[in-house]
């Protein structure tokens, strides 16, 4: 199973897959509302990952949480951008859930991220990239308050991308959304920059992001402000490779790949999506 920013255990006997972090303050929250999010959703009939209990288990300076378990396909075929779109066009049309939800804050994980690394003995960030970083931070933190947001406040994802997409034969579309860890209260355009956004990094044709406009029935590329929200999420993406470097020496060269391509401007050089 996956292990990135947590780790994620498979019981096949009882089909379940465990989920498992450090129970720090952050994770407790992100957990806390990834197992409510869902069972408010799945109530409503919203395909989704569905939690075995609804309340994270927090053990010996650990949390987890527990899921059923999907078996996957093999890979292939053409991916099913319509079926995301129209899922996220469904979950912006719900009410606002009756429990708090945390206010979405696009580059929290990174300057999170950056804390972690100035922590350590030998930090993987030079002072040239650290600084980089920090200052795009700043930068498009200005730019990000000062948006209008025609689609408005409600339930976001804040991680819908076609790889957090699960076959599921029960499920009325054939694939149920997950990875809910990140869901907030936010502008709606945040769920649609990730596949909706022109300048794919990982080399998608424009035909998908389309077709996932077109199932959605909005295309964030008419709104003025979708660069800014696309060059916050490709600065985001750093975070979670920067988390884990020191310990996987695949994601700190995709982290090294990312950040020289964000700093000379490349757009041409592809991206790989490490697990």
């Amino acid at each position: 199973m996956r292990r990135h920013t947590s780790h994620s255990y498979l019981l096949p006997q009882e089909g379940i897959v465990v989920r498992i972090a450090e129970a720090t303050d952050e994770n407790l929250k992100r957990a806390a509302v990834a197992a409510a999010v869902t069972t408010w959703l799945s109530n409503r009939g919203f395909p989704c990952v569905r939690p075995v209990q609804d309340v994270p288990i927090e053990v010996a300076d650990m949390v987890a949480t527990a899921w059923r378990y999907l078996p996957q396909p093999e890979p292939g075929g053409p991916l099913p951008m319509t079926v995301l779109g129209t899922l996220l066009r469904d979950l912006h049309q719900l009410p606002e859930p009756a429990f708090p939800l945390p206010a979405v804050d696009p580059l929290a994980r990174l300057r999170r991220a950056l804390s972690i690394d100035a922590g350590r003995q030998n930090g993987i960030l030079a002072t040239a990239e650290r600084r980089f970083i920090e200052d795009r931070i700043a930068e498009l933190t200005g730019s990000y308050v000062a948006l209008d947001f025609p689609l408005g406040i409600g339930l976001i994802h804040n991680d819908a991308h076609i790889g957090n997409l699960l076959a599921d034969p029960e499920s009325r579309s054939g694939f149920v959304l997950g990875d809910w860890d990140g869901a907030a209260l936010g502008p709606r355009e945040i769920d649609l920059i990730q596949e909706g956004a022109p300048g794919n990094r990982f080399g998608l044709p424009d035909g998908y992001r389309r077709t996932f406009s077109a199932a959605y029935g909005y295309d964030v590329a008419t709104w003025p402000g979708w660069r800014v929200l696309r060059d916050m999420r490709d600065l985001h993406s750093i975070g979670a490779y920067l988390r884990i470097a020191p310990d996987k020496p695949v994601a700190q060269a995709q982290l090294r790949l990312r950040l020289r391509t964000l700093r000379t401007g490349d757009t041409h050089t592809r991206w790989a999506a490490v697990t």
